[in-house]
């Protein structure tokens, strides 16, 4: 889009340099999703990795419901 969008899209095509900084924070996030996939689920003890549903005690633990319940009065 931004090499071929030009006046339509009011971009310009980026530099060498600009174009080597997009390209290793792409590879440096690849890099770091491995890394994360290495460490054991037991260090990501406050997420839930089962595939069972959760029960109403820990669904009114969760922080998805806190977050959309806002603030009680």
């Amino acid at each position: 889009m931004v090499y071929f969008g030009g006046h339509i899209t009011k971009t310009y095509p980026l530099d060498l340099f600009m174009n080597g900084i997009c390209l290793a924070v792409g590879a440096g996030e690849l890099f770091w999703g491995l890394v994360v996939k290495l460490f054991p689920k037991e260090l990501f003890g406050c997420v839930k990795m089962d595939e069972r549903p959760m029960t109403e005690e820990e669904e009114g633990r969760s922080l998805m419901v806190k977050a959309k319940g806002g603030t009680t009065r």
